[in-house]
């Protein structure tokens, strides 16, 4: 169990931008279903060879592990969205998309941002018509099996929506902030957020984020931004009421992004549907993809996001942006 690359192959990790419906000479570019990726053995943005609705993509080849665990009943999987295949929408628990699978030895954990997405009463691999129209953000991540209980306390501090699951007897047993998340028991304690370092099988450390819908505050300015102590850009859903706008402290500003371009590609924030964000100069070179929006009513709602630090991915992004919404008095406020 691991992530897959674009050739099929495992992966430490990777980070995949799908465009949104655009035009464009590319077909599936044009109808939405194609995505630029990037791993730990090549962490430039290339163009996909297959688009995402295809069971040959890195993205389609990684989720239909998920799909075949179903069989398995050894394996532990769990897939997660706040906007179920179904058409449910649970408003109450956290605001998160993703899919786990792992075995004995080790797993993945793919978090990302398209609803209904994926559809588990398929044993094939699908992408949904609904998650074409709007880009979207993807990062995956192979872990150690050691790793389950830290990746679970932090999905049970974000309380997601798990839709379908299999958690055999010894993880359970193994792993019990994994089961709390995944039967979603309510989480106890007056602390409403939490920070965890996680090392990926192949010895990268990434940063996960969660907080809890009691944490009452935006995930980017009053934790990820504050912890870390950098200036933010962030990527995510505005369209429609209680956009926050710029985080203008001082310190630690958080910028929305307004216009982007990924491999010449050019679109901007309303068509966008992605949750990423990266810090503001290239001496940190922090890039994290996630699950929250920069929104009033996303403070009342579980989430989080994973950070790593890598200098080139972290350039992808940074040459993606063409333009911020800035604090007052501030003329351009692009990153450095």
């Amino acid at each position: 169990m691991s992530c897959k690359g674009l050739d099929g192959r495992d992966v430490d990790w990777f980070v995949a931008i799908k465009f949104p419906e655009m035009r464009d000479s590319n077909r599936d570019i044009s109808d939405g279903v194609g995505f630029v990726y990037a791993d730990n053995k090549n962490p430039t943005f290339v163009l996909s060879n297959f688009p995402i609705n295809s069971s040959l993509s890195a993205i389609g080849k990684t989720v239909n592990q998920a799909l075949q665990a179903k069989n398995q009943e050894d394996l532990f999987y769990a897939l997660y969205n706040d906007e179920h295949p179904n058409g449910k929408t649970d408003s109450y628990r956290g605001h998160l998309k993703g899919a786990l699978t792992f075995d004995d030895f080790q797993g993945f954990w793919l978090i990302h941002s398209v609803p209904k997405y994926p559809d588990s009463t398929h044993q094939l691999y699908t992408y949904p018509i609904t998650g074409v129209k709007y880009g979207q953000s993807f990062i995956c991540v192979t872990f150690p099996v050691t790793s389950l209980n830290e990746i679970g306390e932090q999905l049970w501090f974000m309380q997601p929506s798990v839709y379908d699951y299999n958690l055999p007897e010894s993880f359970k047993n193994l792993f019990p902030n994994l089961a709390k998340a995944v039967t979603k028991k309510a989480l106890s304690g007056k602390n409403y957020a939490n920070v965890a370092n996680l090392m990926s099988k192949g010895g990268t450390e990434f940063t996960s984020f969660a907080k809890h819908k009691k944490f009452g505050k935006d995930l980017y300015a009053d934790l990820v931004a504050t912890t870390l102590r950098k200036p933010f850009y962030a990527e995510t859903w505005l369209n429609g009421k209680g956009d926050l706008g710029p985080s203008c402290n001082g310190a630690y500003n958080v910028y929305d992004v307004d216009r982007l371009q990924f491999l010449g590609k050019t679109f901007v924030n309303s068509g966008d549907h992605s949750k990423w964000g990266i810090s503001a100069t290239s001496t940190s070179a922090i890039v994290c993809i996630g699950d929250i929006n920069r929104q009033s009513s996303q403070a009342a709602r579980g989430g989080g996001t994973m950070c790593v630090k890598n200098q080139q991915l972290w350039k992808n992004f940074k040459d993606a942006i063409m333009l911020a919404k800035c604090c007052a008095g501030q003329r351009s406020c692009l990153p450095s």
